[in-house]
């Protein structure tokens, strides 16, 4: 089936500057940056089972944990192992404004990450992934995006999780600015990221002990 409006209509209104639960709409004020991000290199990624792969899994765990115990609501890092898979360690941004989380990842897990995640109809989509900046480092060094265009894929949520808004499987398109970044070396590591869409501004610091 299609995508029910709940799903979309928290993205949305957060990207359009509407009030929505879960979301800062309006721009905050410049927090002080955790971690500059710098430049980073970019490349256009058509619909390919690769994006819908990494996008469709994204989305499915981030919607699998209800609101108390969020990914992307986690204000410190405490639920960063929330549903984590055994092949891929995931990490999130958030609903809008800054986050700083601190996060144990097992030894030889890839990272993957939206830079600015988008989900809903696909001229929507089309139009948020055309429109989405960001950047985003590791140790400081520039990282890689990807930037996907309208994907299709399947979401199942958990019931009052705050990324569907409520239980079912529901389909929709997803775009954005991704991340993939190999295993990290076991010790300490720092990833940041910022990303805009309209008045959406995301900021977020992971302080990672890798092993």
């Amino acid at each position: 089936m299609r995508l029910r409006r709940p799903f979309a209509a928290v993205l949305l209104a957060c990207t359009a500057g509407l009030p929505a639960v879960g979301c800062t709409a309006t721009a905050p004020a410049e927090p002080t940056a955790p971690t500059a991000p710098g430049p980073a290199a970019e490349s256009s990624r058509a619909a390919t089972p690769e994006a819908a792969e990494v996008q469709g899994r994204w989305w499915n765990w981030a919607a699998a944990s209800p609101a108390g115990s969020s990914p992307v609501r986690d204000p410190d890092g405490t639920f960063c192992a929330e549903h984590q898979p055994a092949d891929v360690w995931f990490l999130a941004g958030n609903f809008g404004g800054e986050s700083r989380r601190t996060c144990s990842v097992p030894a030889g897990k890839p990272l993957v990450f939206p830079v600015v995640p988008f989900a809903g109809t696909q001229a929507e989509c089309t139009g948020a992934a055309a429109r989405a900046e960001g950047s985003a480092t590791f140790d400081g060094r520039p990282v890689e995006l990807a930037r996907y265009g309208p994907t299709p894929i399947r979401v199942t949520g958990a019931e009052g999780n705050p990324v569907t808004r409520e239980a079912g499987t529901f389909t929709t398109q997803s775009c954005g600015l991704w991340a993939r970044l190999d295993p990290p070396a076991p010790g300490p590591h720092t990833l940041a990221f910022t990303g805009t869409l309209g008045s959406l501004r995301i900021r977020v610091e992971y302080a990672l002990r890798i092993g």
